[in-house]
């Protein structure tokens, strides 16, 4: 009977602490970090291609969080994948919270179409990254270019030159 008492009070005691010392764990910071509501795009065109550059903000929650989580969802690229210069463009996509950076991508859409989330990290991208990335550049073209302009009528001057 000793036994049993003394294994049950070594149970209370180690999830006891448990509970005590949870909150003095330190959690990861992307355990708590925000969810993404903001995308800076910067394009720049690739060394085969005469394109222009452009920058762009989306504003739109719901498509910038489904191509954070097909982003953060996409394969590692192998490790012996030799790339040929040919580039399309280059682009740099910062997930933002509010003013907050989040995640820094750099995304090669060229023979190898790698995605570097951060040194080290290397995917490979996908027709959904591809089409969701499109989808955030034609938002972002809208919400930047402010919609169309107001008509505004020409003021006649009084003075006769």
């Amino acid at each position: 009977m000793k036994s049993v008492c003394r294994l049950f009070l070594s149970m209370l005691l180690l999830v006891s602490m448990a509970f005590l010392f949870d909150g003095w764990i330190a959690t990861p910071v992307f355990a708590v970090a925000a969810a993404p509501n903001k995308l800076e795009i910067a394009r720049s065109p690739g060394l085969n291609n005469s394109g222009t550059s452009s920058h762009q903000v989306v504003l739109s929650p719901h498509l910038v969080q489904e191509l954070y989580q097909h982003t953060l969802s996409l394969p590692v690229a192998s490790a012996n994948q030799l790339c040929p210069m040919y580039l399309i463009a280059n682009y740099q996509l910062t997930f933002l919270h509010d003013r907050t950076s989040i995640l820094h991508v750099n995304a090669v859409n060229g023979q190898c179409q790698t995605v570097a989330l951060r040194k080290g990290d290397v995917r490979t991208a996908d027709g959904t990254f591809w089409r969701l990335l499109n989808q955030a550049q034609a938002v972002g073209a809208i919400q930047n270019s402010g919609g169309p302009k107001p008509f505004v009528p020409a003021v006649k001057s009084r003075h006769k030159l």
